[in-house]
């Protein structure tokens, strides 16, 4: 912890590895591996006995082959730590900006600050290469080519020592290509992307279109860290994000629409328009298919502008909806002349509506404006048991509501859990709120665990959502009926074929089996999301209808948790042998997540 280089934390992680690694090697038929201070000894010149002053900066290889580790490989270069630490930092930056946490100014500022660092590694600090003049000029005059196209198409002014900084990372990770590697961030480059292209897709476009460029003229693909700086490099270099409406121009010909959007990008050095060129030889649906692509990625929600040149076109927001979540504005007839008015319109911040409005009243054009469509509003039941209980959910919360402008929608909880916000329901719908059996939380979306519903504890939540809802019975009757309805005697009898007097025993043996032997006390509403989830469990066991692991999964999870296991087949073997049934490992892992979501990990 005392070291002063960069990389301190990815450091640490290696050190940790490696002396892993050295004492499985030595004691691989040992029950208990044992780790001291010896296994830090991987260099007698270097290393210094007082050990909290001893740092290791290397990345490490361990190969194994026929359960033996036969090659432990050092990688000598403490910068690839402070690379990679890089990407973890600005996935938690980017985060947190998507979380409102940082303003956009605070995050501009902590991104070229991190950017600045990674460069300072790589750029000032680099070892000396026997570099071939022939590749390092190539390298340059493609950067600066590319930085060129960018400039004189969106308007991104660069300065002149961009070119030879960007030269010197391709270089950089060009010569070490073989010690970096490219999967170790792929999932946390996906995530970033994915912010970025929601919340600051202006600068996700242009970066892409650099890294394509690049790649395509260099004939490599570039490291998903150096697709990093690149993001990070073209949105510290934009001057601002608040053009947030997307401006589109369409026009036929091979280079009309690139044209006049180079023109405005240039005279205002922003990232305006987008331009499709529709030349004669490339049919309409072709064009309309990228421009579909294009506004797929970028967010819409502050509106989308799009300028034609045809009257054929005017008509092109049919085929956009899908697309679209904002308001949509077309103006038929572009010229220069109107660009550079739209663009100072979207300078100064005016909406979609009034521009059309104000161009109207200037200009003889055709316009068109459609309003966004107002989203469905929606309730979304969730089981983690599956979509079979979300359902039961549904309908029960159907009747105790009744008629209303609201949906109530069951949908897959792991599907939630993985996309978040991003999952297709909330494109689609205006999910005013989650009832889930398990914990789940999604940025900027209400959530209430079904217990607390029939506790009552959520009460303020639940009914604020009705609130502005058009409901034909009042509150009061709702409080009553789901009261009525989620009684724990109804809510099994409803979700369940089973006798619910005698389920109810015997999920209760189960749950105080689990208390027992785990030596906890569980609170009320663990013993309630139990209750519903073990009925259930049997009701689907005796149906032969049990959740299963893939094969891989499967595996993983019984070399991981075989105490669990063991302990709850246990605890069901009363209600195995008295059914004859077979309990799946998926469902006992779904008991294991429930009970640690309450209580935290189980230390077993």
């Amino acid at each position: 912890m005392s070291q002063k280089n960069g990389g301190n934390i990815g450091s640490l992680k290696n050190v940790v590895k490696f002396c892993c690694a050295l004492a499985y090697k030595e004691q691989q038929n040992e029950k208990i591996i044992k780790i001291d201070k010896n296994h830090l000894r991987t260099d007698e010149l270097n290393f210094n006995q007082k050990v909290k002053q001893y740092y290791f900066q290397e990345f490490m290889k361990v190969n194994r082959e026929d359960h033996d580790i036969r090659e432990i490989n050092p990688v000598k270069n403490e910068r690839y730590n402070r690379l990679y630490e890089m990407v973890e930092v600005v996935e938690t930056l980017l985060t947190d900006y998507q979380k409102n946490i940082i303003s956009i100014g605070e995050l501009r500022k902590k991104l070229t600050m991190e950017l600045n660092r990674s460069l300072d590694i790589i750029v000032y600090h680099e070892e000396k290469h026997e570099e071939n003049d022939l590749i390092s000029n190539i390298y340059l005059e493609t950067v600066e080519n590319t930085l060129k196209i960018m400039e004189s198409t969106y308007g991104i002014k660069y300065y002149g020592n961009t070119s030879k900084i960007l030269t010197k990372v391709l270089l950089f990770f060009r010569n070490n290509i073989d010690t970096i590697s490219n999967d170790y961030n792929y999932i946390r480059i996906e995530k970033i992307k994915n912010i970025i292209g929601k919340e600051l897709s202006k600068s996700l476009v242009i970066s892409e279109k650099i890294i394509n460029n690049l790649e395509s003229n260099l004939d490599y693909e570039l490291n998903t860290v150096v697709q990093v700086i690149m993001i990070l490099y073209v949105f510290t270099m934009m001057s601002t994000e608040s053009t947030s409406i997307n401006a589109i121009i369409v026009a036929h010909g091979y280079s009309t629409a690139s044209s006049i959007s180079s023109v405005a990008n240039q005279l205002y050095g922003e990232f305006i328009f987008e331009a499709f060129d529709m030349p004669i030889d490339i049919g309409p649906s072709e064009v309309k298919d990228k421009i579909k692509n294009y506004l797929s990625k970028v967010d819409t929600s502050k509106g989308t502008i799009i300028l034609v040149d045809m009257g054929s076109l005017i008509n092109i927001n049919s085929e956009l909806e899908e697309v679209l979540e904002g308001d949509l504005g077309v103006i038929n007839n572009i010229t220069t002349n109107i660009a550079l008015d739209i663009a100072g319109r979207i300078i100064n911040g005016e909406d979609v509506e009034n521009m059309i409005t104000g161009i109207e009243k200037n200009n003889p054009l055709m316009c068109k404006f459609i309003k966004s469509k107002e989203k469905k509003k929606a309730i979304l039941t969730t089981c983690i048991s599956g979509i079979g209980t979300a359902k039961k959910l549904k309908k029960l919360l159907k009747e105790c509501i009744g008629d209303a402008d609201i949906e109530i929608k069951e949908y897959d909880y792991a599907s939630l859990n993985l996309k978040g916000k991003d999952d297709k329901i909330f494109s689609d719908y205006d999910v005013k709120l989650i009832i889930t059996t398990t914990k789940l939380e999604i940025d900027g979306v209400k959530s209430i665990l079904l217990h607390d519903l029939i506790n009552g504890d959520c009460d303020e939540i639940f009914f604020h959502v009705l609130k502005d809802v058009t409901i034909n019975k009042n509150i009061d009757n709702i409080k009553q009926d789901i009261i009525k309805m989620f009684s724990m005697d109804n809510l099994i009898s409803r979700l369940t074929i089973l006798n619910p007097n005698k389920i109810i025993n015997e999920v209760e043996t189960i749950i105080v089996g689990y208390e027992r032997t785990l030596d906890k006390r569980f609170n009320v509403d663990l013993k309630i999301t139990l209750y519903i989830h073990t009925s259930i469990l049997i009701e689907r066991l005796m149906l032969k209808q049990g959740l299963t692991f893939i094969e891989e999964e499967e595996l993983k999870y019984k070399e991981e948790n075989s105490n669990f296991i063991r302990i709850s087949q246990d605890i069901f073997k009363g209600v195995i042998d008295e059914y004859n049934l077979e309990i799946p490992l998926k469902e006992i892992y779904i008991i294991q997540s429930i009970i640690e979501s309450r209580i935290g990990k189980l230390g077993l």
